[in-house]
């Protein structure tokens, strides 16, 4: 074990790893709810819908350690359905034992019909989260290989080319105005594409799915981003391509854990090491084997600075 992990302090590790996060994803039936959760998260083990009708019929929890996600019923199949799906949505959000910390409403990004989502995002998920509802609520615009009709997507490089790119800031965009001038809430969307899973397959490699997870924690609590973190999918390939640089993800998410509350004492190794990390070399190593002990070195990888290690990942 490295000597800044053998150095924290027993209690402020305790306060870090024990937190429990709850994020639940909703969406229209056939956005890739459940492509969206196994591109994110250890799927795997959580076993989420797969195959040529991986429908969620009924809100689903799956948990992984001290992370649950909740996989909610699509929506779009009709008045009455829609209706009880929703009362069990705002059942859930309305739960104050199973406190939900962040909102994930996914979109077919090549539908473009917001109908059913606005409609749920202004009647049952606005009320709930009340004040916090912009800070809590994530919209990603899934199946970005599917906006523009597909005209500008690599099949073999799993990303947009060319004007596809500019069509899809276009449409992250025309989200944002939509939904504000419905809801009343701005939020920034991000497309993805989280790549399909056949039955007993390995799925295919995501697009922009980083991006996705980053802005995914900056919703959560920063007390609880480590929880969220130990549960990412240990699959590398799901994670290299992204829009822009990987290292602004990455920064973003160490940044994101220097905000935690839990770690009040400026002097902490732990939050030493968070500061100076882009100029540790074995920052990967430390950071990994304190959020992923025994698990892997994804997270690990991901956070090691931007050297060899991060070049190494993503050439």
């Amino acid at each position: 074990m490295n000597d800044v992990t053998e150095k924290l302090n027993e209690e402020t590790l305790r306060k870090l790893t024990d937190q429990k996060a709850n994020i639940l994803i909703v969406g229209a039936t056939g956005s890739g709810k459940s492509s969206t959760i196994n591109a994110l998260f250890d799927g795997e083990r959580a076993k989420v819908g797969t195959g040529a009708t991986p429908e969620t019929k009924e809100l689903k929890k799956y948990t992984l350690g001290n992370l649950n996600v909740w996989d909610s019923p699509g929506l779009g199949e009709g008045v009455e359905a829609d209706q009880r799906h929703a009362t069990e949505i705002q059942g859930l959000l309305s739960d104050q034992n199973e406190v939900i910390d962040a909102v994930l409403v996914v979109l077919n990004g090549g539908s473009r019909d917001l109908g059913t989502s606005n409609e749920l995002i202004n009647n049952v998920i606005k009320p709930c989260l009340g004040s916090d509802a912009e800070k809590r609520l994530v919209i990603g615009i899934n199946k970005a290989d599917c906006v523009n009709d597909g005209d500008g997507w690599n099949e073999s490089a799993h990303r947009p080319e060319g004007e596809l790119a500019s069509v899809l800031k276009a449409t992250e965009e025309s989200v944002q105005r939509r939904i504000a001038e419905t809801t009343g809430i701005s939020v920034q969307p991000v497309s993805y594409s989280a790549g399909y899973k056949e039955e007993g397959q390995p799925q295919e490699p995501s697009y922009n799915v980083l991006r996705l997870l980053n802005t995914v924690i900056d919703a959560i609590p920063p007390e609880k981003r480590i929880p969220v973190l130990r549960n990412v999918n240990q699959n590398v390939e799901m994670w290299k391509r992204n829009e822009g640089d990987v290292s602004q993800y990455v920064l973003g998410i160490v940044e994101s854990l220097q905000n935690n509350p839990v770690i009040t004492d400026g002097k902490d190794d732990f939050s030493k090491m968070l500061r100076d990390f882009k100029d540790g070399a074995t920052f990967g190593a430390t950071i990994g084997s304190f959020i992923l002990p025994g698990v892997g070195t994804t997270i690990g990888a991901l956070l090691g600075g931007f050297g060899n290690m991060i070049i190494g990942l993503f050439d």
